[in-house]
């Protein structure tokens, strides 16, 4: 009984902290920063591996569906960030919250702006 606990314990634990924030991948760098949707919706993701979100968008807008995780607060903070190929960016935090994300358009610069567009969402670097 007590070598079971003990490896179910060590089981759990590997769970918990192979799921941590992994820097980003040196082909993502360009992903750091803060991005605004003109919805008012804000993702901050740092090249530690870690993500803010600020989703204070009104519940009729297209973008609350497309961009937040309905579940979860206004403000996310520390959410671990990935990435799956070069079309995917995902938010998660395990048994709490996750977002997936489709890359519709990697960051470019238009004009003075650099922008990015996820789930069909144009999103502009502050």
């Amino acid at each position: 009984m007590r070598s079971s606990f003990i490896v179910f314990l060590g089981a759990l634990c590997c769970m918990f902290t192979s799921c941590g924030p992994k820097p980003l991948p040196s082909d993502k760098i360009a992903f750091v920063g803060q991005w605004k949707a003109s919805s008012g919706f804000t993702l901050t993701i740092n090249a530690n591996g870690t993500a803010t979100l600020f989703q204070s968008i009104d519940h009729a807008n297209p973008d609350y569906e497309r961009l937040c995780i309905t579940v979860g607060p206004k403000t996310i903070e520390d959410i671990p960030v990935s990435f799956v190929g070069d079309d995917i960016l995902e938010v998660s935090k395990p048994f709490l919250y996750a977002k997936t994300y489709k890359i519709d358009r990697p960051p470019y610069r238009d004009g003075d702006s650099v922008k990015m567009v996820l789930n069909g969402v144009t999103l502009i670097k502050q």
